[in-house]
């Protein structure tokens, strides 16, 4: 089967297999990569086990807050933590 992907003024037309076509990603951890020759963006299953992070400085009550809602869903979902150590 085939589809057409549009960016700005550039049409492509894009080759794929009906059967493998999803509308929802399964829950698991994802890796965002590049293709170095198109410069376009994909996902990549990640190889590595998630595994809770390690906290710094004094967040103790926002952090057991935090995984206890992440840990208590049945639906996927995510936290993006971000900043400086500490």
């Amino acid at each position: 089967m085939h589809g057409f992907s549009t960016t700005g003024d550039i049409v492509k037309v894009i080759k794929f297999n009906e059967d493998g076509l999803v509308t929802k990603l399964a829950p698991k951890v994802y890796t965002v990569c590049k293709e170095p020759l198109s410069g376009t963006y994909y996902l990549e299953i990640s190889k590595d086990k998630f595994s809770e992070p390690t906290l710094y400085g004094n967040t103790e009550e926002r952090a057991d807050k935090i995984i206890k809602a992440f840990n208590a869903r049945e639906l996927p979902t995510g936290v993006l933590l971000s900043g400086i150590k500490g």
